[in-house]
């Protein structure tokens, strides 16, 4: 990688300066006036670098496995790995379209209304396990009240 951006991207660099002074692209005022005075950049990958982007799917796959393995052993081992980062980045590395992918806000968003959709499935299972104790001690509504006033004046 430090060959792909301080070799590589150098050359295109100088490539592009010694083409521009030479007038190669035409002259200076008919380019695009957003470029006009910009200092521009130039990034180059490699086939290799590719490649290497492309194993973070298999990278992933075998992440998983261990995760999966470890977590018998010791339940805490879930925790290791920050599962939505390496996700999106095996997403970005097999180059998955962006456009498929939710923002990480959007990400945020939707597991928080997860997490509240599950604190109130608790609440009403709480809310009916208590009702069913209720019913089968044969306790009505009326006794319940009756109940917690007879523990008020004790």
């Amino acid at each position: 990688e430090p060959m792909e951006s301080e070799y590589n991207g150098q050359i295109c660099e100088e490539t592009f300066e010694v083409l521009m002074r030479g007038g190669t692209f035409g002259p200076p005022g008919n380019m695009p006036k957003a470029l006009q005075g910009q200092d521009i950049e130039f990034s180059f990958e490699s086939p290799l670098h590719d490649v290497i982007e492309a194993q973070k799917g298999q990278k992933w796959l075998e992440t998983k496995v261990m995760i999966a393995d470890a977590m018998a052993l010791e339940p805490s081992a879930r925790h290791v790995v920050d599962i939505t980062k390496a996700l999106r980045d095996a997403l970005n590395g097999l180059r998955v379209p962006a456009a498929w992918q939710r923002s990480e806000i959007e990400v945020e968003e939707l597991s928080q209304a997860d997490a509240d959709a599950a604190k109130a499935q608790q609440a009403l299972q709480s809310l009916e396990t208590a009702s069913k104790a209720a019913g089968n001690l044969g306790i009505g509504g009326e006794a319940l009240s009756g109940m917690g006033q007879a523990e008020a004046t004790i």
